[in-house]
This record gives C-alpha cells, structure tokens and sequence, in this order.
C-alpha cells in the first residue's frame, strides 16, 4: 500500500514538473515571437523618409541658425538672387543643405546635410553637392589626386564669407600650405618665385580640381605649364638643347632652391651631370680653381660658372654655335 502511493506521487511529480516545462517553454517562445515582432517593427519605422522643402527661403532658417558665421553667407556670390545659378535663387539654404521641413519640425531627430569636420556624410558626398553646380568648371575632380585622397571642396573653399581665402592671390598659399609642408618650405629659400608677394599663386601653375597633365599641371606637360610665363625659352630655336626641350625640372627645381636661377645643383657639377665626356667638361675641379687659389680655370667654377662662356644655355639661333656660346 505505502509502496503504491510512493509510486503513485512520483509520477504525479514527473507530471508536474512536465507541465511546468511546458509553460516555461511556451512563455520563451511567445516572448521570441513579441520581439521578432517588435523588431519588424522597429526596422520598418527606421526606413528612410522622404524629406520636403520647406519654400520659405533663408528667412526660416536663420530663425534658428542666426550668426555672424551662418549670416556671412548673405553677403557672398552664393547668395546673389539675381543670378539665376545662385542657392538664393533655388530654394536657399536647401539648395546645399537639403529639404529642411522635417529638420524645422524635428532638429533633434532629423539632421540637414553638413559640411566640414562636423558632417556625418563623407568628402565625396559633400562635394557631390557642390558639383551638382560646379561640375562643368571641374570635369577633371573625380581623376584629380585631391578627391583621391577624400578631400572635400570644403576642405579649401570657405562658402560662409564674403571672400573666399583660397581665391585670394595673397592668402592662397596659406590654405595650400595647411597640406603642403613641403612646397612651404621650398619657397621660403632664397631663390624662389614671388609667391608669398602674390604675383605667382599657386593655381598658376597647378589645377587644384584635377587635370590632364602630371602633378596637376595646368598644362599636358611641365614645359608647357613653365612656357605661360617663360616664352622666351619655347623656341624653337637652330640649335636645340636637348634637356631644355625635354623637360624644365631636368635643371630648375620650381619651387624654390638655395641656388640661384632655382637650380637643382650648382653648375659646373649641375653641367656635368650631363657633359662628362669629352672636352674640359669632365675636367675635376680643386680647390686651387678657387677665387685666391694658384688654378687658371677660375672662370669656369666662379660667377656663372658654365654660362660664363655657354650664355645661351636654353638654345641658340646661331647657325654653327652648337656650343651656345653666341
């Protein structure tokens, strides 16, 4: 009798506790099945809306964003309403900041577009919204070594201000030099062109927005980018100096140098890299050679050194001075 009820209640423990798994189990299924179903949800009130204009022009926005930073931009050619290419001539503020009557009803919640260091879009997306404009002027930006290396329009150009730095001969170089540490260092050497006077810029020579020739050149070529100012040196000429038609950097180094003429070494050791031959050309000079030494070959080491003789270096229309002498 003891023996049958002791069976008796164990099998009604096993029951019990059957049953109470179930419940459990059934409980952790429905719970599954209430967040699947809240993330469908979820994800489906997160899907992209569609963002409006709000038409109202600047007047709206500066209802918020009113300062001399935001404000600046009033007194700009961006927003001369006359021209028809103008942002104050489509939809304001929203032609580069996109639709903003969502953002106006919700600034927390839905962001305008932004540029610069605090924007969440990246260099290529922000300067799509310039060349939605700008693009017939720069057809070479996507190839160019800046877009490249993810640097935006804004990265240079300053839209907020009345005067863009980077369009001003004088300050150009110091947005240029932000990057190019080199080239500052360069034209700060004692032979260098006028460019922190401002009569070269750097845009003289090179095209920031890309082209088609090396290093950005303005031009397919780097003698034909030197040639705009140096024509003189163009030719053709009756007697040809094979490094001065091939290319300029052979000798002159652009950007500055502690030689004069911007040379890349000292003649005659810069002539001799070339000419070591034949003739006095491969001759060794000593110190005797010196101003105040006992050499009888001081006029080729002292004052123009090769050019002494050689005066027409960059060819000569001479017939018969294959030596540039006349």
């Amino acid at each position: 009798m003891i023996k049958a009820l002791l069976r008796q209640t164990s099998v009604l423990k096993s029951v019990a506790v059957r049953r109470e798994y179930g419940m459990r189990l059934s409980q952790a299924i429905l719970i599954i099945l209430i967040l699947l179903w809240s993330c469908s949800s979820f994800a489906k009130s997160e899907q992209p809306i569609e963002l409006t204009h709000l038409g109202e022009g600047e007047k709206a926005c500066l209802e918020c964003h009113d300062s001399s930073k935001v404000n600046s931009i009033l007194d700009s050619p961006h927003f001369v309403a006359a021209d028809a290419r103008s942002p104050a001539a489509n939809q304001a503020c929203e032609a580069c900041h996109g639709p903003a009557k969502e953002h106006s009803l919700y600034p927390q919640e839905v962001s305008a577009m932004r540029f610069g260091a605090q924007s969440n879009s990246n260099a290529q997306a922000q300067s799509d919204i310039c060349l939605s404009c700008h693009q017939g002027d720069h057809i070479n930006w996507g190839n160019s070594t800046h877009a490249a290396e993810d640097v935006a329009c804004v990265s240079c150009h300053t839209v907020h201000t009345h005067r863009d730095l980077v369009l001003n001969p004088i300050s150009q170089t110091d947005v240029c030099f932000t990057c190019h540490l080199r080239e500052e260092m360069e034209v700060n050497k004692p032979y260098r062109h006028p460019v922190r006077e401002g009569a070269v810029t750097c845009t003289d020579c090179h095209n920031p927005h890309g082209s088609n020739g090396p290093s950005a050149l303005v031009r397919s070529s780097v003698n034909e980018t030197c040639f705009l100012c140096h024509a003189e040196k163009r030719g053709p000429f009756v007697n040809e100096h094979e490094p001065v038609q091939d290319n300029c950097v052979h000798c002159h180094t652009p950007h500055g140098s502690n030689i004069e003429n911007l040379l890349i070494v000292r003649a005659p050791f810069l002539c001799q890299q070339c000419h070591s031959d034949h003739s006095h050309a491969r001759e060794a000079y000593v110190f005797e050679d010196l101003p105040g030494g006992s050499g009888r070959r001081q006029n080729r080491v002292i004052g123009g050194s090769c050019v002494n003789c050689h005066s027409n270096i960059h060819g000569s229309n001479m017939p018969g001075a294959r030596s540039f002498r006349q």
